[in-house]
């Protein structure tokens, strides 16, 4: 009877074991990286035309490559980890613009999840006025804006 016990207890830590192993594994794997292209033309096999959807669509802790095109919408990054990348070597290529007669007041990029990044991306303010131009102009030569901790980034900075 000894035995049988033990048989079935090491079945049952089997078991409770490898449920730990593949949850472990399926939260690893829900990441994922997908690509963003304006017009599909530098990377035809992207998945979105624009970045607020694709942020809206990928898990925590996933990647966007964004590819060069001019990106005409504000971000709300707000899970965690998601980072937002130029495609390597491209990233003079890549602007992100307010809509004409957006209010400048309003962000072009929140950041209020924690461990995000916004990296090789240019901005550009379309209608603005000339200190936030200026801001703008000076925001385009930071390659990374980055979160890690709870706070809100917001860029360009209010």
């Amino acid at each position: 009877m000894s035995s049988r016990v033990s048989l079935r207890r090491a079945r049952r830590a089997l078991v409770v074991a490898m449920g730990l192993l593949g949850s472990v594994g399926a939260q690893a794997a829900s990441a994922v990286t997908v690509r963003v292209d304006d017009d599909r033309a530098q990377c035809p096999d992207a998945s979105f035309r624009r970045i607020s959807p694709a942020l809206a669509a990928v898990p925590p802790d996933s990647t966007v490559v964004v590819c060069p095109g001019t990106y005409v919408e504000a971000l709300r990054m707000n899970k965690p980890g998601v980072r937002v990348i130029g495609l390597r070597g491209r990233h003079s290529d890549i602007v992100l613009m307010q809509a004409p007669g957006a209010d400048p007041s309003i962000p072009m990029v929140e950041m209020s999840a924690p461990d995000t990044t916004l990296a090789a991306v240019k901005s550009r303010i379309s209608v603005a006025p000339a200190w936030s131009i200026a801001r703008a102009q000076a925001l385009a030569v930071a390659p990374v804006v980055s979160t890690s901790s709870t706070s809100t980034t917001t860029w360009p900075a209010t």
